[in-house]
């Protein structure tokens, strides 16, 4: 095991950590981290370089960077890339449609104030929060466990499934990330947005890997590949989640094997394996509907062995043919 100076160590930060009372992913406060991910976590700290997040969907990518967020106490923000997203937005737009309407009212904002139109993006909000709130007013991301001086932390901003993206995103994303700025000149107005070196975000990327990324991209990331998990660590993770009570060892070995059996059913044919989301839905169904009922979960299954197939099926199978796999 390597020994360094943490900038990010979850089991220290863990105790102190707020609760989310409204995550945007169910699974958050209860990331499991091996040593790979809190190390790639500190080297992207350290160098301030973007960390790339390869893996399958459902690996937990996109509820690390939350989770990180949440206990660095780091302001967040995320955007989810699709064809349609372009770098610019994530550094501002102008909203045309609403400076249109007010100009046909006859309201003199629309000729006089165009920065009342001016909507700051993620990287905005992220590079320098104060100003974004001056043009933003208020910003619709800011988190719950914040401190009471929300304008000295840094950021963590997802930019969820880069590989949707079209192909010059990640090379663009590049600039705004590599100066720390960019410049704002449209509608007559002319902004410098500029952070300093103590609010670099901790810049959180992730693909699925349909489409290869550019290797200048490549070359400027830290690169952490999620597997998925296997034995102790999948154990581990369902215990962040279930109590012994509510899934004992028994039960949780007859859904490893259910899990690891759909996986491997999913090979020969090429499609997308169960992950560790799915896993964990196929818990949860199973300890409520489990409780529902009483008795033990091993119980349930022993009763219900056909259902016990369905349930998994239904929670872990996303496939329109049905899995090759013994009963």
């Amino acid at each position: 095991m390597l020994n360094y100076r943490k900038l990010f160590d979850p089991e220290a930060l863990r105790p102190n950590a707020p609760t989310l009372e409204k995550p945007r992913r169910p699974f958050v406060a209860d990331y499991e981290y091996d040593e790979a991910i809190v190390l790639a976590v500190n080297v992207a700290l350290a160098t301030g370089r973007p960390l790339l997040l390869r893996g399958d969907a459902g690996s937990g990518k996109s509820t690390l960077a939350e989770d990180v967020a949440r206990l660095l106490r780091y302001r967040y923000y995320e955007q989810v890339v699709s064809s349609n997203v372009e770098v610019a937005d994530l550094l501002f737009r102008i909203d045309h449609l609403s400076r249109i309407a007010d100009a046909h009212a006859g309201n003199a904002d629309a000729r006089d104030k165009p920065e009342r139109y001016l909507r700051p993006g993620v990287l905005f909000w992220a590079f320098t929060p104060a100003l974004a709130r001056e043009y933003g007013k208020h910003d619709p991301e800011l988190r719950t466990w914040e401190l009471d001086t929300p304008d000295t932390r840094p950021a963590v901003v997802l930019l969820d499934e880069i590989d949707k993206a079209e192909p010059d995103f990640p090379n663009d994303l590049l600039v705004p990330l590599g100066s720390l700025s960019f410049q704002i000149r449209a509608s007559n107005l002319d902004v410098a947005v500029a952070a300093t070196p103590e609010m670099r975000p901790l810049v959180v990327v992730t693909t699925n890997e349909e489409r290869d990324l550019p290797d200048a991209f490549l070359r400027r990331c830290v690169v952490l590949r999620l597997e998925a998990p296997r034995g102790e660590r999948l154990s581990a993770i369902a215990r962040r989640h279930f109590t012994k009570e509510q899934l004992d060892a028994s039960m949780l070995e007859t859904l490893m094997t259910r899990y690891f059996e759909l996986r491997k059913a999913a090979e020969k044919p090429k499609l997308r394996p169960p992950g560790t989301a799915e896993f964990l839905d196929a818990a949860r169904a199973l300890v409520e509907l489990r409780e529902a009922e009483g008795g033990s979960s091993q119980d349930f299954v022993a009763r219900n062995t056909w259902a016990f197939h369905e349930l998994t099926q239904a929670a872990m199978w996303k496939h329109r043919q049905p899995p090759e796999t013994s009963r």
